[in-house]
């Protein structure tokens, strides 16, 4: 194997990757995808050819799948090993009797190097060296991109793996606690180790790690009770009591053994500081928030200011940086007093003359002093908002500072919301951060997709940088485009709060009541925002406890759509999967999206712009509902919305999104009615057939024909049999597609349904258009063109046929003609937002723009065609496609170089404003 070989990386411990040269190859189809995964899984080792067309098809493969196999094979070969020349041996997936193995080094492939790692961890545990397996097994556990085989969870080959891999992750999880918790850290780990009971409360060992942690930390009522919680689960579900190393700790608990003591002193954290304490970096890109706050500040009458904000947004640093300066120009100077440890409200005054080492009355000891007091982190406080007001009032020249995630209301107070860094600042701030551990640290495009992930928020952006010594600027982008907890473990001196950005947003969450606190996790449920309405309608909400959401900064709200921070949004949904109603809660979100699919009929999917326009912004809804449903068991539910939604992929893509919903749920609906099966199988053969998938477009069509016939429905026959025509004509099978041809339309005329005429008409048409018969196809396309004006068809049934008439009339030389109908089209497709038809109509205007040598505005029309078409993932159809060819090269022999490139680009501008109209996702 040689050195470029060794440049491959093989990742399953997440989504398939393979990373050759930093690089992640394309791996094909979802088909070719599961091959690979399985060889990755079975590395080194032979997998029979029969084992793999079982798998792959699940025992019912189609005839051809060991041919397919072979041409996976010779695919993958190309694109693993480039230079293998023709008859050489692949040196990376081989031949090996019975089948392929795929012969890669342990170091090639992720699963090789986690067992390592964890093995080399759990050695150093056992031989009683706790700090180094504690960074090994942390080292082992970066290997993680998300779950295991992350894009084949539905692959009935890949169950028993995915739970054979997250048991081993689990273990090393497990041996990280324990090897943590030997250095003495068990403070820090109550939440982490809380949370993974809550995710696999029958894993006795993280029980007791629980509550080992929990009794360290000096709560030993709550590490009894841990002990209690466990025994009713097993008793209950199980009917077995905890293990006997489990009974034995929890009588160790209540006789306070000192053998359970901590392993090392754990460092008590003070309250407050006395005076400002010093910041650990500098402040970055806060300048304007800065001298904004320095204004407030100069006025007379501001005595009472609250920076408001969500947690990590930089509320605490930037008040720092605001006391440094206002209390220079002070005599009394500026204390800083933290009270992120108290809840008690009553103690908020005595916290202050602590501070500022007072004993007796405070406001007798201030009087005409004039000191700025810090109050950083009173949320949870707000009650003793009324002492603050007193305590200015008895003192004429105090001035107060306060951080909050929501305003103390009380009278006099200016309140300065913060937002997150502007993304030139959150850059800056990333790069600064990772130069303070990796000082040869060089910024890439990478950072601005990483700030942009995490919202910009100044501490997600620190703990993301923290990363830099061990994950590339990509290696984190990609993690964090998986799961946000790649940032656990923050500054070890920072407080408890901080360590985490889920820490950070869990102590805000609290402070919410209960009312607060279930609509907070009932939103999670929301992907890219909702509308009031479906706040109401899925989630149960109130106007008062939305607002109350909105005023603690948890929520926000831009236009008529409430929305989350996503960093916040990661630790809702948490939330949300912990609690009993997650369930109930996501279900009536796919039942709300099922129904935004449907007209007012209830039953027929939507189709006019205006309809389309509304679920265009709910794209992100139905993607998650859609996820659910074929995690849930409701395979149905999937193929109903899914089927709602052709619509949206037809007209603004990606198509090839579509495709992937309609397949996983038509494999998830076995048992669908049948006419529901015909439907979907219907639009996922139309969605193959525009991105020019030839091979899907006939095994869907095949499916579709014969369930058609068995409902006797003529229209879905003739759909069906127009595909297959279809399918035959690209393939050159002239005998075989007018046949099918034949069929349709003899069906067709004899139904009197000028639905089916028109498709098979149509189909009879392009197929003349395929072997040189313009003439005979423009006659068909104005025979369609009738049909579809005058049954009152759908408008872009209308637009479709404009443009054939157009472009069959172009092929035939009747310029005038075709202009007229190619700009009839063009309206309506605009008119839809159906932004492959205005690809294919600009293809077209830019062949008439070469014929009359406006090369300039050829080349700039077909630069625009190629952008909307590669937007939604469109291929061009074969009569299209060598039109589109001949026109390309006649513009590239006319105009020089740079000419030619301007106009291009200028044609992508024209795209994305077409684009930008239609708010295309």
């Amino acid at each position: 194997m040689d050195g470029a070989t060794l440049q491959l990386d093989f990742r399953i411990l997440g989504p398939l990757e393979v990373v050759a040269h930093g690089e992640s190859l394309p791996l094909g189809g979802q088909k070719q995808k599961e091959l690979l995964a399985l060889l990755v899984v079975h590395a080194r080792t032979a997998v029979p050819a029969d084992r793999l067309v079982d798998e792959l098809w699940s025992g019912s493969p189609p005839a051809t799948a060991q041919t397919t196999i072979q041409v996976y094979v010779s695919r993958l070969r190309k694109l693993l090993e480039p230079g293998r020349r023709r008859g050489e041996e692949a040196r990376v997936l081989v031949s090996r009797s019975p089948g392929y193995a795929l012969d890669v080094l342990p170091e090639q492939r992720d699963l090789d190097r986690f067992d390592l790692l964890s093995g080399e961890g759990r050695e150093a545990l056992e031989s009683g060296r706790p700090a180094e397996a504690a960074a090994r097994l942390a080292q082992a556990l970066e290997l993680w991109r998300g779950p295991a085989l992350a894009d084949f969870v539905f692959a009935a080959w890949a169950q028993g793996e995915i739970s054979r891999l997250e048991e081993k992750r689990l273990v090393c999880v497990e041996d990280r606690l324990e090897a943590e918790l030997a250095c003495g850290r068990h403070a820090e780990l109550v939440s982490e180790i809380a949370a993974l009971t809550a995710s696999h409360p029958l894993r006795e060992r993280l029980w007791e790690q629980l509550m080992t942690a929990l009794y360290r930390s000096g709560r030993q009522a709550d590490a009894l009770e841990a002990y209690t919680r466990l025994r009713e689960r097993l008793v209950d579900e199980l009917g077995i009591d905890p293990r006997p190393e489990l009974q034995e700790l929890h009588r160790a608990i209540l006789n306070q053994d000192r053998a359970l003591a901590a392993p090392a002193p754990v460092e008590r954290r003070t309250l407050v500081s006395v005076r400002l304490p010093a910041a650990a970096n500098p402040l970055i890109g806060r300048e304007r928030e800065l001298e904004e706050l320095r204004t407030l500040f100069a006025e007379p009458a501001t005595r009472l200011v609250t920076i408001t904000g969500p947690g990590g947004v930089g509320k605490t640093r930037l008040s720092l940086a605001v006391a440094t300066e206002v209390g220079d120009g002070r005599s009394g100077g500026a204390v800083w007093v933290g009270l992120q440890a108290l809840r008690d409200p009553s103690l908020v005054v005595p916290t202050i003359a602590q501070a500022l080492d007072v004993e007796g009355d405070l406001a007798a000891a201030i009087g005409d002093r004039d000191p700025l007091l810090c109050l950083d982190n009173f949320e949870q406080l707000l009650p003793a908002g009324g002492d603050l007001t007193e305590l200015l009032a008895a003192c004429p020249n105090l001035r107060l500072l306060v951080t909050s995630r929501e305003l103390l209301h009380v009278s006099g107070e200016h309140e300065y919301p913060l937002a997150p860094l502007g993304e030139p600042d959150a850059v800056v701030l990333f790069t600064a951060r990772a130069r303070a551990v990796q000082p040869d640290f060089e910024a890439d495009g990478d950072i601005d997709v990483i700030c942009r992930r995490l919202d910009n928020l100044p501490l997600a952006i620190e703990f993301a940088a923290a990363r830099v010594k061990v994950l590339t600027p990509q290696q984190i982008r990609e993690r964090l485009e998986l799961h946000l907890p790649v940032l656990a473990g923050g500054p070890r001196d920072a407080p408890e709060r901080q360590r985490t950005l889920a820490a950070a947003i869990a102590w805000s969450y609290d402070l919410l009541d209960n009312n607060e606190q279930e609509l907070f996790r009932r939103l999670a449920v929301f992907a890219g925002g909702c509308t009031l309405e479906a706040a109401e309608e899925v989630a149960g909400a109130e106007i008062d406890t939305l607002q109350s959401l909105l005023d603690k900064s948890l929520l926000r709200r831009s236009g008529d759509r409430y929305w989350t921070l996503e960093t916040i949004l990661e630790h809702a949904h948490g939330l949300l999967e912990a609690s009993d109603e997650s369930e109930a809660i996501r279900s009536a979100h796919a039942d709300w999206c099922l129904r935004l699919t449907r007209g007012p009929d209830g039953a027929t999917p939507v189709s006019d712009p205006a309809s389309i326009e509304l679920l265009a912004r709910e794209r992100d809804n139905f993607r998650a509902a859609l996820s659910w449903a074929l995690g849930s068991d409701r395979g149905i539910l999937a193929l109903e919305v899914a089927v709602g939604l052709e619509e949206l992929w037809e007209t603004r893509g990606p198509l090839a999104e579509g495709s992937t919903w309609l397949a996983r749920a038509l494999d998830a609906a076995h048992d669908a009615p049948r006419e529901l099966r015909v439907r979907a199988l219907h639009d996922a053969t139309s969605l193959a057939a525009r991105q020019g998938d030839h091979e899907a477009m006939a095994m869907l069509a095949a499916t579709q024909l014969s369930l058609a016939r068995e409902t006797a429905d003529h229209l879905d026959v003739v759909r069906a049999l127009v595909m297959l025509a279809t399918v035959a004509g690209y393939r050159g099978d002239d005998a075989e597609a007018f046949a099918r041809s034949d069929e349709a339309v003899a069906i067709a005329t004899e139904s009197g349904d000028p639905r089916s005429l028109l498709t098979a008409l149509n189909c009879r048409g392009v197929l003349e258009l395929g072997r040189g018969g313009y003439a005979v196809a423009g006659g068909l396309f104005e025979r369609c063109l009738e049909l579809a004006k005058s049954a009152g068809r759908r408008r872009d049934s209308v637009a479709t046929a404009e443009f054939n008439v157009g472009f069959a009339s172009l092929l035939a030389g009747d310029e005038h003609k075709a202009v007229e109908h190619l700009e009839e089209s063009l309206r309506i497709y605009r008119e839809l937002r159906h932004f492959d038809g205005i690809g294919y109509c600009f293809v077209a205007q830019g062949a008439l723009a070469a014929r009359e040598h406006e090369l300039i505005e050829a080349a700039r029309t077909l630069g625009a065609a190629e952008t909307l078409l590669d937007t939604v993932g469109a291929a061009l159809e074969p009569p299209e496609q060598a039109l589109y060819t001949r026109t390309l090269e006649e513009i590239r022999a006319g105009l020089p170089p740079d000419a030619f490139a301007r106009a291009w680009s200028e044609g992508t501008a024209l795209a994305e404003a077409e684009l930008a109209a239609g708010g295309s996702e």
